[in-house]
């Protein structure tokens, strides 16, 4: 089929998602048009505002309340607190104060006028190509600042006198806490500058070093860093920004690739940070825009002026990317040893960007709480899968094959066909195994990291024959699930079909994006559509076999081509269409929150953090927020280097046991690229692999997951009780205690053995 009729299916199938696009463009792809999505309300829909200002400008009063809270305002600086009801103490201010720190009055007019802001933006000069960002804060005295009042908070409108840029911020209070909306429609630029970035709320709930807390962030798996640790951390720490659903700027795709020393910003599976001070805490959520955003984490290493700790949001505006400037002179200076430069695009992305904010008191103030109370606001609003299940169920890897390039022709080399994946299961099925999930890598006709441009199995692997016979026997054994892995989004020179000029995501310069050799690519969104409706086309007559879509759950980029130009937000929407469109179950890799609704299972989920010097703690963050809802596994056991050591972090993670093997010798692989499994012949670890199901089977499962039919259970509580020692708690009342150490440690009255654990109470029995 022609590429403009791939390019109308792509348009019929986004018209179902409710976007409307400009038309089918020549040469395939979507076009540059930001889909129309249903329109979002502003927080003040059917209420009537009036002009307010402030009888005291130089202090808080009171705009709107409701049975908890106070919402106050100060005009002097455009800022809000909140304030309990019952006792009037502010439990949370948007402002450093002087009040609160004096040493504020003899700190810079910019560090002050920063610390008191509710909104910090990044601008351009219209012309500028060498990247001279300017920051502007709202606080600053020459900024106008229109205040409209409503029955449940606040419109402020905001000039800022340097840049003529004018934006709206919207602030409504609520039962469980505050609201936050920047309408793209209550954006302006009126004079020579171009918005980038926006940082909401950079000082909200800042802290000092002698408090008591932390700040939580979802790098990996989730992190802390204590206020009271802040002089413990590396002379040379920097703060940490977070990308969230993967990186931002597109030449960082392949950074680490071409210089493992080039340091690239982790990525956030989940848009929101916290902050815990004393006996209370408050999670944010970015609840919309969060596409291009990032969270910037910051604790008190670097400022020269009242040292704190905090988190926000900045919301990127503008998509840049790199522009050639060599032989060019600018201001006077010659800049042919300066081969690059930075343009911002022309247009502004028109995404309303809001957060929430939740706030906790008491037993709930902390990671544990504000999981908990994500957990149940992503379960109301329908983005996380209630439906899933089988979280006890033993987690396989099995590796079909991939081309070994030895000898004149290049071959694929089997090392598990589809008749040996059938017999494998069938023997863990005998072994007792009462719940299987089997994810088969590299089945296609070429192999593993290939585009897969083609849905057929590879005929050294069994062909066609062989996948009618594995799809017999996964019918004739519900118990066992089995998942065909595709890479939707790769591509590597040599391996599969694709143009580098039209099947790639571009630069807005019109050139690929790619590694340093030219040989990695991420296929244009388009692209990716066509080869999963043949995909999907070609397993339809599969009724057992499902998908498991490696890359989707943890990438999300744009594409600046100048024709079909596409966007993350619209990227976001293809792959929540494909992810819930393949009328399959699906695997995802990862778990970027945009696929929890539709995944029935992940895999490679994040149990790590990225090894920040900022950060003191890991935590399972993530794995509190989604355990219940959508089952998960991690690393493989055979390709870690301590089996006992990896149980248990399974077991504090609740992750399910998961090993990658293959009926063959892994060393088949040594003219492969595939060089990730050197120990995983079924053979050599088959007995391990069952005494550690039978091990989750009897001591884990029956205490941590619901009975048939029963409530699900949610992992409630993490604690770090002590060097080594940790504590998980579930809804059911189930606690597991879990020893790291070298030596038996005693909590709770009951002693746990070096490298061991105990479970208490709880449970399904």
């Amino acid at each position: 089929m022609r590429k403009k009729q791939w390019r109308c299916l792509l348009f019929a199938a986004l018209l179902a998602l409710g976007m409307v696009l400009g038309g089918c463009a020549n040469g395939g792809g979507l076009s540059g048009i930001l889909p129309e999505r249903a329109e979002r309300d502003s927080l003040f829909e059917g209420r009537e505002g009036e002009p307010y200002r402030a009888a005291d400008a130089g202090s808080y009063e009171t705009v709107c309340a409701n049975g908890r809270y106070a919402l106050l305002y100060r005009q002097e600086i455009a800022a809000v607190a909140v304030q309990d009801r019952e006792t009037e103490e502010i439990l949370w201010d948007g402002a450093v104060t002087e009040e609160l720190y004096p040493g504020l009055a003899t700190s810079t007019k910019v560090w002050k006028d920063y610390m008191q802001s509710l909104l910090a933006i990044t601008y351009v000069s219209r012309d500028d190509t060498r990247g001279n960002f300017v920051k502007e804060y709202s606080a600053a005295a020459e900024n106008t600042v229109e205040t409209q009042r409503y029955e449940n908070g606040l419109r402020l409108t905001v000039t800022f006198a340097n840049s003529a840029i004018r934006m709206q911020l919207e602030i409504a209070l609520e039962e469980d806490g505050l609201r936050f909306r920047i309408p793209a429609e209550g954006i302006e630029e009126n004079g020579d500058y171009r918005l980038y970035a926006v940082e909401l709320l950079p000082f909200f709930g800042a802290a000092s070093a002698q408090e008591e807390g932390y700040l939580f962030y979802p790098d990996g798996s989730g992190a802390l860093s204590y206020f009271q640790q802040t002089g413990d951390k590396h002379l040379y720490a920097t703060p940490l920004t977070l990308d969230i659903y993967g990186p931002l700027l597109q030449t960082d795709y392949f950074a680490e690739d071409d210089n493992p020393a080039v340091s690239v910003n982790p990525a956030a599976a989940l848009p929101v940070y916290g902050v815990k001070r004393s006996d209370r805490a408050f999670l944010a959520a970015a609840v919309e825009g969060e596409e291009y955003a990032q969270i910037l984490v910051n604790p008190s290493i670097n400022m020269s002026t009242i040292p704190l700790n905090r988190c926000s949001f900045s919301f990127v505006y503008r998509e840049q990317y790199r522009i050639y400037l060599s032989n060019i002179v600018t201001y006077g200076e010659n800049l042919s040893n300066n081969l690059y430069g930075i343009r911002l695009a022309e247009e502004m992305l028109p995404l309303d960007r809001e957060v929430k904010l939740f706030f906790l008191e008491g037993d709930t103030a902390d990671y544990s709480g504000m999981a908990g109370v994500y957990r149940e606001y992503l379960q109301e609003n329908g983005l996380l899968n209630t439906e899933a299940g089988m979280q006890d169920a033993l987690s396989l890897t099995l590796f079909m094959g991939t081309r070994t390039e030895a000898g004149l022709l290049p071959s694929y080399t089997a090392l598990t066909t589809l008749e040996q994946a059938q017999s494998m299961a069938a023997e863990y099925l005998d072994g007792g195994v009462e719940n299987l999930q089997v994810l088969l890598r590299g089945w296609t006709k070429h192999g593993y990291g290939y585009v897969p441009d083609t849905a057929e199995a590879a005929s050294a692997a069994g062909g066609r024959k062989g996948m009618k016979a594995l799809d017999q026997f996964a019918g004739d054994h519900p118990s066992v699930r089995f998942y065909l892995e595709v890479n939707l989004t790769d591509a590597v020179e040599g391996k599969g079909r694709f143009s580098d000029g039209r099947d790639v995501i571009l630069q807005g310069n019109g050139s690929p994006v790619s590694d340093a050799l030219q040989e990695r690519f991420l296929l244009a969104p388009a692209k990716v559509w066509n080869n999963f409706l043949k995909l999907k086309s070609s397993l339809e007559s599969y009724i057992a076999l499902h998908i498991g879509f490696e890359t989707l759950g943890v990438r999300l980029y744009q594409d600046q081509s100048k024709n079909n130009a596409v966007n993350r937000l619209e990227t976001r929407l293809l792959w929540e269409e494909i992810l819930s469109g393949s009328q399959k179950e699906s695997a995802v890799e990862g778990g970027n929150l945009y696929s929890l609704k539709s995944a029935q299972r992940l895999y490679n989920a994040p149990v790590t953090a990225s090894g920040s010097e900022i950060s003191d703690q890991e935590i399972p963050w993530f794995s509190m927020v989604v355990y219940g809802s959508v089952p998960y596994s991690a690393e493989p056991g055979n390709l870690t280097y301590d089996l006992e050591y990896a149980k248990l972090h399974w077991i504090e993670y609740g992750c399910q046991p998961h090993f990658e093997l293959t009926e063959n010798s892994p060393l088949l692989l040594q003219d492969t690229d595939y060089n990730e499994l050197f120990t995983g012949k079924n053979e050599d670890w088959a007995a391990r692999v069952l005494a550690v199901y039978r091990e989750f089977q009897t001591e884990i499962w029956p205490y941590t997951t619901s009975a048939e039919g029963g409530s699900p259970v949610f992992f409630l509580r993490h604690e770090v009780l002590e060097d080594d020692l940790v504590r998980v708690t579930y809804s059911n009342g189930t606690q597991i205690l879990l020893n790291y150490g070298g030596k038996a440690k005693t909590a709770d009255g009951l002693e746990i053995q070096a490298g061991g654990y105990r479970v208490i109470g709880g449970g399904t029995q």
